[in-house]
């Protein structure tokens, strides 16, 4: 199904581009009426789920997408400096309770980032929530921002357990 304003060919179970997020309807080609009615559908406010989806895809129809990109990139960098220097023992030693409070802050910043993008991926699909969301889920990046976390949970529930190394 092509996209009207951008005109990028998307499959035909999706409700939003791909490329540029606008509203698709598969009536909207077919007559004048429906054309119209696709242009007022087109301005309309899309729903926070959308909107989420369209900023954590990076989408360019959304502006603040490039902004969190840079602000995920930032985070995941001095989060692997941290680890990197809390290696150091001199370091660790006086360092140890700042180590601790960045850890625990940057895994609360990316369990909220990968709940935000399987809450949000819902809306990617009409037939099917959770076709999104498992997409998501069972992709590269889900698997490496689940992974990323799990050991912080884990060690709470294990406290003997040290998995930081899967970060």
């Amino acid at each position: 199904m092509n996209c009207l304003q951008c005109h990028s060919d998307n499959p035909s179970d999706n409700l939003f581009c791909h490329q540029c997020g606008a509203v698709l309807s598969t009536a909207a080609a077919s007559t004048s009426i429906a054309d119209s009615a696709m242009s007022e559908i087109a301005v309309a406010k899309p729903s926070l789920r959308q909107t989420v989806m369209e900023i954590l895809d990076g989408s360019p129809a959304q502006p603040l997408s490039k902004y969190v990109e840079w602000v995920i990139t930032i985070v995941v960098l001095f989060n692997c400096s941290a680890v990197i220097l809390d290696s150091v023992p001199e370091i660790h030693a006086e360092y140890k309770d700042i180590f601790h409070e960045l850890e625990f802050w940057s895994v609360m910043f990316f369990t909220l980032e990968y709940v935000l993008r399987v809450w949000s991926l819902g809306a990617k699909f009409a037939d099917s929530a959770w076709k999104g969301r498992s997409g998501y889920i069972f992709s590269p990046f889900g698997l490496v921002d689940f992974f990323a976390t799990m050991p912080y949970y884990m060690h709470v529930f294990f406290p003997t357990l040290d998995l930081r190394i899967l970060r």
